[in-house]
């Protein structure tokens, strides 16, 4: 199984046609999702006398939006649609489930059993239809509905994946062989993701703390290394960026930010590289996690020396 998280619009332009024989890049197995993946194609300058072919001559699946953001309150609901359109000559089938994942530091989710912990919103959380096929030139809706039960133990954030996966029929498998032949059967088809939280309106995000603050230094490299954690029960849309000062000249540098998610009880980890051409001296360096509330910027400081 091929599994795409959408990204705004997934289109598989000139890639649906290959999938016998070509595997995608943004694969992940039934545990494991992969957040803003894409499959847009890379542009390279044609060749002398080469023909430059547009995606528009190609046809594939999309599906969209790539993200689902609930702010619901205990005790209302609300539906929310995921459309999905068939720019192919055939005809596909696909079945809707709900995976539940937790995220590790890197901010790689990794799925787990549904309903395991009170974080996962396939409790809270149904789809129509769950299975449908999808005709030439059709676009099919997915209306997921989130309905909060009221009381305080459901005032907290929740989160889920929504999968589409094509359902296919196997292909009988040929067994000619020795006796001490072992047949394996592949069969090849397409998968997508969307991400799907709650995140009710009432939480306030103010429990992002900055747990570490570090300058590394090695043969190879030269890093500031930054963990944060949610210790609250909101779900964290951030910024991560880290301003570096040479204490000598007054010299500013802001090394590239990093927008993430950041789950209530689940830490994250942050690399900046130090440009190699930095000049020696003594340094500043502040780290800073921005929640896009002006009240709320967590920041830490260090000093670090390059030689």
């Amino acid at each position: 199984m091929k599994y795409l998280i959408a990204p705004k619009s997934v289109c598989l332009a000139a890639i649906v046609s290959l999938f016998s024989t070509v595997s995608l890049n943004a694969q992940t197995s039934q545990s494991e999702v992969k957040e803003n993946t894409s499959t847009d194609a890379v542009k390279e300058e044609p060749k002398k006398d080469e023909k430059t072919v547009s995606l528009k001559q190609f046809t594939g699946l999309s599906v969209s939006p790539s993200t689902l953001h609930f702010n619901l309150e205990p005790g209302t609901s609300k539906s929310m649609e995921v459309k999905m359109k068939n720019d192919t000559k055939e005809k596909y089938t696909f079945q809707a489930n709900f995976s539940d994942f937790v995220m590790g530091t890197n901010g790689k989710p990794i799925g787990q059993k549904n309903g395991s912990n009170k974080y996962g919103l396939s409790q809270w959380a149904t789809i129509t239809p769950s299975y449908f096929e999808i005709e030439p030139g059709q676009t099919q809706k997915v209306v997921i509905n989130v309905n909060v039960p009221a009381g305080d133990e459901s005032k907290h954030a929740a989160w889920t994946v929504l999968m589409l996966d094509e359902v296919t029929k196997r292909a009988p498998l040929n067994v000619a062989g020795s006796t001490n032949t072992i047949a394996l059967g592949i069969s090849p088809s397409i998968g997508f993701g969307v991400y799907i939280y709650q995140n009710p309106t009432s939480i306030a995000l103010d429990k992002i703390e900055i747990e570490q603050f570090a300058y590394r230094d090695s043969l190879s490299k030269r890093q500031l290394k930054m963990s944060a954690t949610n210790m609250g029960d909101g779900i964290g849309f951030c910024t991560s960026y880290v301003e570096i000062t040479n204490l000598a000249t007054g010299k500013q540098e802001k090394l590239k930010g990093q927008k993430f998610t950041i789950l209530p009880g689940f830490n994250r980890e942050f690399s900046y590289e130090i440009p190699k051409d930095l000049e020696k001296g003594k340094y500043s360096a502040v780290g800073v996690v921005d929640t896009n509330n002006p009240d709320q910027v967590t920041a830490a400081e260090l000093q670090f020396v390059v030689d």
